[in-house]
């Protein structure tokens, strides 16, 4: 038996509880995601690890991930997949699959592959997560890198439609490192009162860009970055928990999060 149930709002976790609250993956929603809920409140905050689109050189118009371009949708064990068929895009898919992992935990795997013949030169797909129940207004934005290229990317206009109207950007100095050696800690998205917390992770590895609010209310990361062709797939991971407030593990407790999920080995099962 599965842990989702079809409700009204999307897909329901059977794990509501009256201290962590109610978790719904709204794949219907304007960005397709899991939101979330407590017991107490009465509007959903999110999303958390929402499908924000797919980039590429060379394609003027961004491939949305919204309802309208979901090709398929799976429930696989425990695991919900969205494929998303973006128009436009020369028969290019991107499979977004959340898995709960622990309480209040989520895994995402991203994957990226075209049919079509030439290559896609700097694909990069986008996952958002927001403590808010409304969208982020206008402001500062902390905006990180993974290399040169990354740097290119993030100043040719191609995030317009999700940055416009913002009134500065700064550099992020909580990454540290070079490309490879970039270290990229694990972004925190809370509300203005915090309390919704929620970590946000992806692998370093797999990381090209990353944009946080000055606020720390929402992060968009820019995944990927590479050259994709038929017969490529293009894989990245991400892991979301929601932090409680009676949580006091601290910094020990983070980094042990953190390099547990960097050990664990990619899956290569789907």
């Amino acid at each position: 038996m599965s842990l989702w149930q079809e409700t009204s709002e999307g897909l329901e976790l059977n794990s509501r509880t009256p201290e962590t609250g109610q978790w719904v993956l709204k794949w219907a929603d304007a960005i397709p995601g899991l939101y979330w809920k407590h017991s107490e409140a009465n509007l959903f905050s999110g999303p958390f690890l929402g499908a924000l689109g797919i980039l590429a050189e060379g394609i003027g118009e961004p491939g949305d991930l919204v309802q309208s371009s979901i090709s398929q949708m799976e429930i696989v064990r425990d695991r919900v997949e969205l494929t998303f068929t973006p128009v436009g895009w020369h028969e290019t898919t991107v499979r977004f699959a959340w898995t709960p992992t622990g309480n209040d935990q989520f895994d995402l795997q991203l994957q990226a592959m075209t049919r079509s013949v030439g290559v896609l030169d700097g694909v990069e797909v986008g996952v958002v997560s927001t403590a808010l129940s409304v969208p982020e207004p206008p402001g500062k934005w902390l905006v990180a890198t993974r290399d040169e290229a990354a740097a290119l990317r993030s100043v040719d206009g191609r995030a317009a439609q999700w940055l416009a109207g913002q009134t500065a950007f700064e550099t992020d100095e909580t990454v540290t490192g070079l490309a490879e050696n970039r270290n990229w800690p694990p972004g925190m998205v809370f509300n203005k009162d915090k309390s919704v917390r929620f970590l946000d992770s992806a692998h370093p590895f797999d990381i090209s860009r990353r944009y946080r609010s000055a606020s720390s209310s929402t992060q968009h990361t820019w995944t990927l970055g590479y050259s994709m062709e038929r017969g490529v797939i293009l894989r990245s991971r991400f892991r979301g928990k929601l932090v409680l407030n009676n949580d006091s593990s601290g910094l020990k407790s983070l980094e042990n999060w953190q390099s547990a999920f960097l050990a664990e080995p990619l899956p290569l099962d789907r």
